[in-house]
This record gives structure tokens, C-alpha cells and sequence, in this order.
């Protein structure tokens, strides 16, 4: 068993920058394609104004890119305090497979 006692903030903000903002990507983009059909389904049967494809495309793109920075502060601040817990507690016991030869 190998112990991993340490993370490095800064690499754990830019795989959680990716992690998150891929994940908002995916699930964004599945809300916007469906309240996109879900609006002009309405506006068949009332006359409502929406917020238009444009408006939901640019919170979309905005929200890849915050939501992408939010989850990259937020993992570099979960490695900092696992750092911390790790020093007192001697960090969590993993276990590495040998790498397989080609």
C-alpha cells in the first residue's frame, strides 16, 4: 500500500476547471435543447415571449466558464484541506497496479 499525502492545489483547480465545466457542457447543453423545445412547444398554445435561443445560448457559454472556474477554486480548496487532514491523519492508503509492459 502506498499512502497519498499530498495534492497539489493548483493541479486539482485545473481538473476540477475541466471536470465541472465539462459536466455543466453536457448537462447545459441538454437543458438548453430542451427548454429551447419546451418554450417554442408553449408558444404554439400561448403567446409568451421567451428568452430566446441567443439569450440561453450565451448563459450557456457563460455558465461552462464560470461554472468551470467556480469547481476548479473549489477542488483547490478541498486539496488544500485534505493536505492539512493528511498531515494528522498520515493521508489515504492506495493501491497502485504495476504499469503493464508493451
Amino acid at each position: 500500500m502506498r499512502r497519498l499525502t499530498h495534492i497539489s492545489p493548483g493541479s486539482a483547480f485545473k481538473v476540477g476547471l475541466v471536470v465541472y465545466g465539462l459536466l455543466f457542457a453536457i448537462f447545459g447543453l441538454i437543458a438548453l435543447l430542451f427548454t429551447s423545445m419546451g418554450i417554442r412547444a408553449l408558444r404554439s398554445f400561448i403567446n409568451i415571449g421567451g428568452i430566446g435561443f441567443f439569450r440561453g445560448l450565451l448563459a450557456y457559454i457563460l455558465g461552462v466558464v464560470l461554472y468551470g472556474v467556480v469547481g476548479g477554486v473549489i477542488s483547490a480548496l478541498v486539496a488544500a484541506i485534505y493536505n492539512g487532514v493528511a498531515s494528522w491523519t498520515g493521508g489515504l492508503e492506495i493501491q497502485l497496479s504495476p504499469e503493464a509492459k508493451e
